[in-house]
């Protein structure tokens, strides 16, 4: 085999694995992406599963999302749901989320809090 040959053999070589460490972040970047959306999905499940009446909940967009160390989130925000006599009073509530498995979200530690809000004089 010529040097040239060589030459343009590892120069095709090269760019196909380039080429392929950025098909491998961009998929990495695009599950990351995934689990954020569905950490807030199943954090605000999780939600509806504390209250009285869960099919009336209704969450604000003011969502935080924290990525916590050891792959779980913290998703935080308020949700307006229905007290006693029906009216609508805003409450916070923050929720820990880990995906455990391909389809499988699972609570962290029993966190998923949700507390009426205090009222702004």
């Amino acid at each position: 085999m010529s040097f040239k040959r060589v030459k343009a053999t590892v120069g095709i070589l090269l760019i196909c694995v380039a080429i392929l460490a950025v098909l491998l972040g961009v998929a990495s970047i695009k599950g990351r992406r995934k689990d954020t959306f569905n950490a807030v999905v199943m954090a605000q499940y999780f939600v509806r599963e504390t209250l009285t009446a869960p099919t009336m909940a209704r969450f604000n967009d003011d969502k935080n999302l924290q990525e916590n160390p050891g792959g779980s989130y913290t998703v935080s925000g308020t949700v307006d749901m229905p007290n006693n006599i029906g009216l609508f009073s805003p409450a916070h509530y923050d929720c820990t989320v880990r995906k455990e498995d391909v389809n499988v979200w699972n609570i962290v530690n029993e966190r998923c809090h949700v507390a009426p809000s205090t009222p702004q004089p």
